[in-house]
């Protein structure tokens, strides 16, 4: 699987705390053709997940709500073996699709986890 991350901490801010809230949207999602010679198609899902702590006064304009961190995941299955045909992700109610991204779920919540909630 091709995948990938970035990760942007806001320096000089306090750590997570008790009045911190999360914000995770899923950005994109979708299932489009690997290349024009090849019948299978990939999958592929972003997430943005942001830290706010809700305490923190932000000095520009005296609101309180920090953004304390910010993370983006990615996940494609680009260099999956044996690419799936649209008839295959589709088939049984899009059982394959809903699987895929699925795992893709899965791994950008251990990915994003790891890297800005530190496992908490």
């Amino acid at each position: 699987m091709l995948t990938g991350s970035k990760l942007q901490m806001r320096s000089g801010l306090p750590a997570l705390s008790e009045n911190s809230s999360r914000c995770v949207r899923t950005d994109s999602w979708g299932m489009g053709r690997f290349d024009n010679d090849d019948p299978g198609y990939l999958v592929t899902y972003q997430v943005d997940l942001r830290l706010i702590d809700a305490k923190i006064v932000r000095p520009i304009d005296g609101k309180s709500g920090a953004v304390i961190a910010e993370g983006t995941c990615v996940r494609n299955s680009a260099e999956a073996p044996g690419r799936p045909t649209n008839d295959e992700l589709l088939a049984d109610h899009a059982r394959l699709l809903k699987d895929e991204l699925e795992a893709a779920t899965r791994f950008c919540i251990k990915d994003l986890r790891a890297k800005i909630l530190l496992d908490q």
